[in-house]
Formats: C-alpha cells, structure tokens, sequence
C-alpha cells in the first residue's frame, strides 16, 4: 500500500515539475472526518492551492482533489495567506468483507471554510470545517428505508511541508 502512494506522489511531482519552477508544492500530511488519514501533494498556483491526495488502509482505499482558495491577513513573501475555503471530492471504497458482497462506493463533495498557520514558508498547519455532501453511494443496503440524510459535518488538520 505505501508503495502505491509513494508511486502516486513521484508521479505527481513528475507532472507538476513545471510549476515547480514558478513555486514549490507542499507535500500534506492529514487526518480529517470524511478524508480519513492521508497523503498528498499541494500545488500553490497565484492564490489558489489545488490538491490531490490517497488515503487508505486494510478495508479503505480514498482519492481526494482539492482546490482552495487563500484569502485575508496580508501577503508574505511565499507563503499562502491564512484564511481560504477549500472544495474537496472523495471518491472512496470500502472492501467487500466489512460491508457486504460487493462492498461500498461513495463519491462526496465539501465545502470548507478553515485558516492556515505558516510560522515559516516551508511548513504550515491548516484546519478546515463545514459541510459534506454524498453525491453518490452504492451499497448492499441502500434499498432500506432508514438512510442517513445526504449532509454530513467534516472537518480536517494538515501538516504542509515544503518540496
């Protein structure tokens, strides 16, 4: 499994090397209510950030795109501004065995407002809040009458380190 995600993030880097030149990507580190524990890389383009992550264990396997948008406080030198709302969709899978035959796909949408702390330019902590949206879910039990409504609350806390 972590050679997968080490695969993904090389090849990530590969095809975002070009921007490297303008500015440097941010590998993240994070564990968040509906992202679950991840990985991934953060590409900063002017005052957006756009993101691709995996996520993933013995019976889960996530992938998350992202873009936020910076905002507020004042402009440092490098470093994205505090305050940004992020969009993320998770497209996931849970396996087969903990959830039925044929196991369980989702696909969800959020939106977030959070602040970002970047007490230098090569490492920052981020923490986002709001909404979560279940655009699509297939499961063995989805026929049943008593399904959980299509909002749910999420949350996330990122550690971002410089390349």
């Amino acid at each position: 499994m972590y050679t997968r995600i080490i695969l993904i993030i090389t090849l990530l880097s590969a095809f975002t090397w070009h921007l490297q030149a303008q500015t440097r990507p941010y590998v993240c580190v994070g564990l968040g209510w509906q992202e679950s524990s991840y990985i991934g890389l953060k590409v900063p383009t002017g005052p957006c950030m756009i993101g691709l992550a995996v996520a993933g264990g013995s019976s889960y396997a996530a992938l998350t795109t992202d873009l936020s948008y910076h905002f507020g406080g004042r402009i440092r030198q490098d470093i994205p501004r505090p305050w940004f709302f992020r969009m993320p969709v998770t497209l996931s899978r849970t396996a087969a065995e903990d959830i039925g035959e044929n196991g369980l796909y989702g696909l969800k949408a959020a939106f977030r407002i959070g602040y970002a702390w970047f007490p230098s330019p090569r490492i920052g902590l981020l923490l986002d809040i709001g909404p979560t949206w279940r655009l699509f879910e297939d499961g063995p039990w989805l026929n049943q009458p008593q399904r959980d409504p299509g909002i749910e609350p999420g949350f996330n806390l990122a550690i971002y380190l410089r390349i």
